[in-house]
């Protein structure tokens, strides 16, 4: 397996860490890690079905170390690591401000309801009563 260059470009870093990010285990990173590189950077790489495939290939040639060949391979796993730090703090917060919120309104809702009772109740007890002694209005 020939690499044609011992560097990756932004778009393709970019491409390769937004392809990571989507994925949910960190094998699952570093196979399309590994897969996309190679497809990046090997000449001869041929036709695969996915990343596993490549992934499998490039492991298995031992003349193939992307981290000593590529220039700012290191970056990737930096990236990926401060994306998904800043990803998981931020969307941890989102969920907690969420909850509290959530809380928060019924909470309104139900007081508002309570007040409304209550303000029927005082309606209703501050009604005159018709028909009292004499035929007279009371309270």
């Amino acid at each position: 397996m020939k690499i044609v260059r011992d560097y990756l470009t932004s778009e393709e870093l970019n491409y390769i860490i937004n392809a990571m990010l989507e994925k949910e285990t960190a094998l699952d990173r570093e196979v399309v890690k590994v897969g996309l590189v190679a497809q990046l950077l090997a000449e001869d790489i041929g036709e695969f079905n996915d990343c596993n495939d490549v992934y499998d290939k490039v492991v298995a040639d031992d003349t193939i170390n992307f981290s000593k060949i590529v220039n700012n391979y290191d970056v990737i796993d930096k990236l990926v690591a401060e994306e998904l730090g800043i990803n998981k703090i931020a969307k941890d917060f989102t969920n907690i401000i969420n909850t509290k919120l959530d809380m928060a309104l019924k909470n309104i809702e139900l007081n508002g309801a309570i007040n409304q009772l209550k303000e029927m109740k005082e309606q209703e007890n501050a009604k005159p009563i018709k028909g009292g002694k004499n035929g007279k209005t009371t309270k």
